[in-house]
C-alpha cells in the first residue's frame, strides 16, 4: 500500500495486513482495527475530524463486508463530530468501551447457545467463528459432553484451525472435507455458524453457508447464527459486491479455457434459519429487521461507498 495519504506507513502497513488476512474472524480483525485506531492517535499528535475520516475510510476497505468493522467506524465518526474538541478522548473512551462489549457479548451469546446444548448431542458448524468456538469450549466446561463435526473450510482452510483449537480444548471433534460435511448433515442434531454480517436480505458468511442453511431446513435441523448485534449493517449500507479473490488458491496453474471463480461469502435468506443467538437473546426475523431499519450509514461513509459501487460497476 503505496503511501500518498497524510496517514504514517506504519498505520498503512497494519492496514494491509488485516486486509490480506482471509482466515482470521471478523471478531478478531474488527479488534486489531481497533488497536490500529489507537496507534494512530497517539503518532498523530492533533489528528482532525478530515484525518479521522481518511482512515476511517482505509479501515472499511481493509473488509468492507464485515458489519463490525463497518459499525465501529461508523459509531467512531458520529462520536467524534460530536465532541470536536476532545478528538482523542473519544476515540480512545469509545474504542475501550468496545473492545469490552465485544469480549462482554461472547460471554452472553455463550450462555444462551450452549442452553440449547445437551449431553451426548453431535453438533455441525462450518468455517471459522470465535463466537461458535467459544461458546462450544463454554459448554464443555459445563460438563456437556458432545462431538463436533466440522469441515476444512477450503479455500483458505480455517475449519482446521478450529478443529485444533477444539480438540486441544478436550471436545471430540471429526474433521471431513466440506463436501463430506454437506453429505453426512443429516446425522447432526444441530448447526451453529457465525456471521460476518446482517442486512435486509439476509446474513452475510462463509461462502456454502447458504447450501449448509438450505439442507439443514429441508432436514429440519435446528440451524444458528452465533453474533454480537454489532453485526448488523444499517438499512442503507450498500450491497458490497464481492471481488474474485487470488485465483491461485484454487488452481496454481493456467489452463487454456478454465476461468477461476473464487469468492469468500454468500447470503443466508432469514427464512432458512432457527434464529439469531445474539447477546440479547435469541432474535426473531421481525426483531432483526427492526433493528436494522433503525440504523443508519454516516454520509460520509455511505458517500464513499457508493460512489466505489458506481466505480466497480462501470469497470465490469
Amino acid at each position: 500500500m503505496r503511501n500518498t495519504s497524510s496517514i504514517p506507513k506504519s498505520i498503512l502497513d497494519m492496514l494491509e495486513e488485516i486486509k490480506m488476512d482471509n482466515i482470521n474472524s471478523s471478531i478478531v480483525l474488527t479488534k486489531r482495527l481497533v488497536y490500529v485506531l489507537l496507534d494512530f492517535i497517539k503518532i498523530v499528535d492533533n489528528p482532525t475530524i478530515d484525518k479521522i475520516q481518511e482512515l476511517i475510510i482505509k479501515m472499511i476497505e481493509t473488509q468492507p463486508m464485515m458489519a463490525s468493522i463497518v459499525n465501529f467506524c461508523n459509531k467512531i465518526l458520529i462520536e467524534i463530530e460530536k465532541h470536536q474538541d476532545s478528538i482523542k478522548e473519544t476515540i480512545f473512551d469509545y474504542s475501550n468501551e468496545f473492545l469490552s462489549n465485544l469480549d462482554n457479548q461472547t460471554q452472553h451469546i455463550s450462555n444462551y447457545a450452549s442452553s440449547v446444548i445437551h449431553s451426548g448431542m453431535k453438533i455441525a458448524t462450518y468455517s471459522y467463528s470465535t463466537t461458535v468456538a467459544e461458546m462450544l469450549n463454554y459448554a464443555k466446561k459445563q460438563g456437556k459432553d458432545f462431538t463436533v463435526l466440522c469441515s476444512e473450510s477450503r479455500p483458505s482452510n480455517e475449519g482446521i484451525i478450529l478443529a485444533r483449537y477444539l480438540g486441544e480444548n478436550g471436545i471430540k471433534t471429526i474433521l471431513v472435507t466440506d463436501a463430506m460435511l454437506f453429505s453426512n448433515i443429516k446425522d447432526v442434531e444441530i448447526i451453529f455458524v457465525g456471521a460476518d454480517s446482517l442486512n435486509k436480505n439476509g446474513i452475510i458468511n462463509k461462502v456454502g453457508t447458504s447450501a449448509l442453511a438450505k439442507i439443514a431446513f429441508y432436514e429440519s435441523i435446528p440451524f444458528y447464527h452465533l453474533c454480537g448485534i454489532d453485526k448488523i449493517l444499517p438499512y442503507d449500507y450498500p450491497i458490497i459486491k464481492e471481488t474474485n479473490r487470488n485465483p491461485e488458491e484454487i488452481l496454481k496453474d493456467d489452463i487454456n479455457n478454465v476461468i477461476v471463480k473464487n469468492k469468500y461469502f454468500d447470503t443466508t435468506p432469514f427464512d432458512y434459519i432457527t434464529g439469531i443467538i445474539t447477546e440479547k437473546g435469541i432474535l426473531s426475523k421481525e426483531k432483526l429487521l427492526s433493528i436494522i431499519g433503525s440504523y443508519k450509514t454516516h454520509p460520509y461513509i455511505l458517500k464513499h461507498i457508493l460512489s466505489n459501487n458506481n466505480r466497480d460497476g462501470k469497470n465490469c
